[in-house]
């Protein structure tokens, strides 16, 4: 298993605070990952411009605890959440409040996490609000 967790992020947080890329891709992150992850972000005021998340373990219930706690992230410009697995409908409604209020957004890969068309309604919906979005990735779903 992954040693990244609260215990990783907790220690690092101050440093944290000062970094505007960081790159998680391929390190077997999973739901429990974006619960300690959201924590340490909820409670500090990170600056991070990029976040890469792609190919890790997380689900549509880790999207949402991250996502629900960084839409009112101003800083974040570059989110990459390629090749996980975001088939469960039932929480992506998160994706449409998250672009709603983050107006700073102008990147989202969102490919080959297994998207339906229903999927596309609450993005649909959250684009029609973050006209800084310049480029969104959705192949191979």
């Amino acid at each position: 298993d992954n040693e990244i967790g609260f215990d990783f992020f907790e220690k690092l947080a101050d440093s944290l605070k000062f970094l505007v890329e960081l790159r998680l891709s391929n390190t077997k992150l999973n739901n429990r990952s974006m619960i300690d992850l959201s924590m340490v972000m909820k409670e500090q005021k990170f600056q991070l411009q990029t976040l890469d998340l792609s190919r890790n373990q997380i689900t549509s219930e880790g999207l949402y605890k991250l996502l629900s706690t960084m839409k009112s992230n101003q800083y974040l410009k570059k989110l990459y959440l390629a090749y996980n697995d975001f088939h469960n409908y039932s929480s992506l409604s998160v994706v449409e409040n998250y672009l709603s209020h983050n107006k700073q957004l102008e990147l989202l890969v969102i490919r080959g996490c297994r998207w339906e068309g229903k999927h596309g309604l609450s993005l649909g919906k959250g684009m029609k609000k973050n006209l800084n979005l310049k480029k969104l990735v959705l192949c191979i779903n």
